[in-house]
């Protein structure tokens, strides 16, 4: 086992050093050098755009340091649990035992405690509105720690949620949502309807026990946008949905209304549909979710593995795990990379027994 954690702790060094070295920053900064020297007009661009990223990071430092200061205000003691998540470009959100903070650069500081919150519903893939009485605040959280997120909301107030994923179990309750309700979208061609007996949109209407497939088309322009099309087909009745009808002008590639609504006819007509691209289930977006949390993780890592300050990098690595268990991540690779890392973590924190049991994981699956 002892040759185990040199195998783990040599590679994780190595990834570090490779990274770190003066040799690949040189040569990184080579690359950039040549490129602008071949594009001159980017050497004209590259002090503005490097002033405005120092200024979008001082921005993002200061609303994150005044979210972190107003919500320990509202602690009754000194420690307790407490998460901050950075929220687009420089806003900062801060959740802890009293409520949530939320700082926007050109927006009023939001304090809310878990009392005054009505609901918390997912209206997109990871767009959640929070409904506190006086207002809305509405955040997209599909790029961010969702998993994390719901699941402290959830536990602070699971009747006032309504996740399209069961933060418990983490299946899906798109099909109990569609129980409920229907979902409607407003469209130039009139409004498209899922409900629970089939999909409506503008005169025609197919039910679902008629459906024979569900194909997706994906149309490349040279230069225009990319057009995804969705074809309900039901003997000689059909209704077609595109992308651009249905989608809001900032969702993000891969976690938008088209996709939402791929998943939902998945999951009611599973095998009418044939799709080009995955829908966005669950697993999907964990094992997403985890890559994105471990490219963070990996820089903390390598910063406390340098400088002995290794706090930060456990408090990323270890909701991380939870991730990972709640969705059985142990068969895929960027999960079994984590693992191996976080074993390394633990042992540096002197967390031996849970590091030999994460080694002792990893070891029964290769």
């Amino acid at each position: 086992m002892r040759n185990s954690e040199t195998d783990i702790a040599t590679r994780v060094r190595k990834e570090i050093v490779e990274i770190t070295s003066k040799p690949a920053i040189a040569v990184g900064l080579l690359l950039i050098l040549l490129f602008l020297c071949s594009v001159p007009v980017f050497l004209f661009l590259l002090v503005p755009v490097v002033i405005f990223l120092v200024i979008l990071y001082k921005i993002g430092a200061a609303n994150d340091s005044k979210a972190r200061t107003l919500a320990r205000s509202h602690q009754s003691g000194a420690s307790g649990f407490e998460m901050r998540e950075s929220i687009g470009l420089s806003d900062s959100m801060v959740l802890n035992d009293w409520g949530i903070v939320y700082v926007s650069s050109n927006k009023k500081s939001i304090e809310i405690p878990w009392s005054d919150i009505k609901s918390v519903t997912e209206t997109g893939v990871g767009y959640c509105v929070f409904d506190f009485g006086q207002g809305k605040l509405e955040m997209d959280l599909s790029i961010h720690r969702y998993t994390l997120i719901a699941d402290t909301i959830y536990e602070r107030i699971p009747e006032r949620t309504d996740f399209d994923i069961d933060p418990v179990t983490g299946t899906s309750r798109l099909l109990e949502k569609l129980r409920r309700s229907p979902f409607c979208w407003n469209t130039k061609k009139g409004p498209f309807i899922v409900d629970n007996d089939g999909i409506e949109f503008g005169t025609r209407r197919l039910n679902w026990t008629n459906i024979e497939n569900v194909s997706e088309s994906i149309f490349e322009g040279d230069e225009s946008p990319t057009i995804r099309r969705l074809t309900f087909v039901s003997g000689n009745s059909q209704i077609s949905l595109e992308d651009h009808m249905i989608n809001g002008p900032n969702e993000i590639p891969r976690y938008t209304t088209f996709d939402r609504v791929k998943q939902i006819v998945c999951e009611r007509i599973p095998r009418q549909a044939r799709y080009e691209l995955p829908p966005s289930a669950p697993r999907k977006r964990a094992e997403a979710e985890l890559e994105m949390c471990q490219d963070a993780a990996k820089g903390a890592l390598a910063f406390g593995l340098q400088s002995g300050k290794l706090d930060y990098a456990e408090s990323l690595y270890k909701p991380m795990l939870k991730l990972v268990d709640k969705y059985q991540l142990d068969y895929f690779v960027p999960a079994q990379n984590f693992l191996q890392d976080y074993a390394v973590l633990l042992r540096k924190t002197n967390q031996v027994e849970l590091a030999q049991q994460l080694e002792r994981r990893v070891k029964s699956i290769n």
